[in-house]
């Protein structure tokens, strides 16, 4: 049901908000050129307030295309290709449990079939989805 509410890159939620800026920042621009030109009074702060909503509409819509970009550039669909790499314990793994490894300056969550502390150099031996099975290297 969620997807059925997506309309396109974003949200409607977004869109809708996008839209109605854009809309008033035209109308108040409008209003305030309408003004200038029939020599009324407070014509350009109008058309500079409704430029300035304009111009944050331009910046929403920017910031949100970013951080769309930055979600889908992830790299969590190289996860098998980890296998063999080498890492650091960083949160305990009790025996067949879940705990935290360093891997490539990034933080995984990671199980062992033994116990293994802190500060334990790991080695992915498998992956399953983002899990990475490890072993502690042996010094």
């Amino acid at each position: 049901m969620a997807s059925s509410r997506k309309a396109g890159r974003f949200g409607f939620m977004a869109l809708s908000f996008i839209a109605a800026l854009a809309l008033l920042g035209v109308a108040i621009s409008a209003v305030g050129f309408m003004r200038i030109t029939g020599n009324e009074g407070g014509g350009l702060t109008l058309l500079a307030g409704g430029l300035l909503l304009l111009l944050v509409d331009f910046a929403v819509v920017v910031g949100l295309a970013t951080t769309r970009v930055a979600r889908v550039e992830k790299t969590y669909h190289r996860v098998p290709a980890m296998v063999g790499h080498g890492g650091i314990v960083k949160e305990r793994i009790p025996a067949n449990g879940r705990g935290v490894v360093l891997v490539q300056n990034e933080l995984w969550t990671a199980s062992s079939e033994r116990e293994l502390p802190p500060g334990t150099r790991i080695k992915i031996v498998k992956t399953d989805g983002i899990l990475l099975y490890v072993e502690g290297e042996t010094p």
